[in-house]
């Protein structure tokens, strides 16, 4: 058995996360610089009867991105602890869906300005084809009158 002083209080735990992309779960892991006789206990803020113990904690991808977690570390001499939400982890979904409104809006413009484009040279294109036809039909005309226009 080791002893604890009060030199040894636990320091404030940092909180890191790791997204599954092919579960779309979320892994927290709670860490402190001196693990040693250090126990985790995880709790979330809507139901402190809903607890886990271990530096780890599992969340499936149906919770909610505003949901607080909170990691507490302790030691026969202190207690700590440090709130993160799954927002911050980056499992926002409604921003993956805004950049992905934003991304099939932004392609449907260009698409829609290509079109456009493509539908003014043909006009133009027409136009000119036209101006060809009448310009060789009067070149014609006037070969046959022996008459030449400037």
């Amino acid at each position: 058995m080791r002893c604890v002083f009060p030199s040894d209080a636990v320091q404030k735990p940092s909180v890191s996360c790791k997204v599954n992309k092919t579960t779309e779960s979320t892994t927290l892991q709670c860490s402190v610089p001196d693990p040693q006789s250090v126990t985790y206990r995880w709790t979330t803020a809507h139901s402190d009867s809903d607890q886990h113990l271990g530096p780890q904690l599992q969340i499936s991808r149906d919770q909610e991105p505003d949901s607080v977690y909170t990691c507490t570390v302790s030691n026969p001499v202190s207690r700590k602890n440090t709130s993160v939400t799954l927002r911050a982890c980056g499992t926002d979904k409604s921003a993956l869906k805004t950049i992905l409104i934003g991304i099939l809006v932004s392609t449907a413009v260009i698409v829609l300005i290509a079109v456009i484009i493509c539908l003014l040279q043909r006009r133009t294109g027409l136009r000119y084809e036209a101006r060809k036809i009448r310009i060789r039909r009067t070149h014609k005309t006037s070969k046959s009158k022996k008459m030449f226009y400037c």
